[in-house]
C-alpha cells in the first residue's frame, strides 16, 4: 500500500511539473511583456519592422518575424502586459496590389511552432 501512495505521488509531480514546462512555452494575451521577449529571443529583439502602430497612445508595438508572416505583439507601457498578438502575413506588393491578412492569436508557441488563431473581423 505505502509504495502505491509513493508512486502515485511521483506520477502527479511528474504530470505537474510537464504541464508547467509547456505552459511557460506558450505565449498568449496578459502575459507579462518580459516572458514574451524571452521565448521569441531566437526570433530576434522584437524590434518593429513595419511601419505600423498601435491605435491606442498607452500601448507599443514588438514584431518578430516567424516563417512567412510577422507575431505583433501590444502590450500596455505602464504595466507591461500584453492585451493582444497578431499573426500579419503579406505578399509584399505595392499597398495598391498587396494581399495582406491579419490573424489574431489565441496562444503561440515558439518552441514547437504552434499557433491557435482566429480571422480578425474589421
Amino acid at each position: 500500500m505505502h509504495m502505491y501512495i509513493v508512486m502515485t505521488i511521483l506520477f502527479v509531480q511528474l504530470l505537474s511539473s510537464s504541464f508547467a514546462v509547456a505552459a511557460d512555452e506558450t505565449i498568449k494575451p496578459g502575459m507579462a511583456m518580459s516572458g514574451i521577449k524571452d521565448l521569441m529571443k531566437p526570433y530576434g529583439d522584437g524590434t518593429p519592422t513595419l511601419d505600423m502602430e498601435s491605435d491606442d497612445p498607452n500601448n507599443k508595438l514588438m514584431m518578430w518575424p516567424v516563417d512567412a508572416g510577422l507575431i505583433i505583439v501590444s502590450y500596455q507601457i505602464k504595466h507591461g502586459t500584453v492585451d493582444s498578438i497578431w499573426y500579419y502575413i503579406s505578399n509584399g506588393k505595392p499597398k495598391s496590389e498587396r494581399f495582406e491578412r491579419e490573424l489574431k492569436v489565441y496562444e503561440y508557441n515558439p518552441k514547437t511552432g504552434e499557433l491557435k488563431c482566429g480571422l480578425s473581423i474589421k
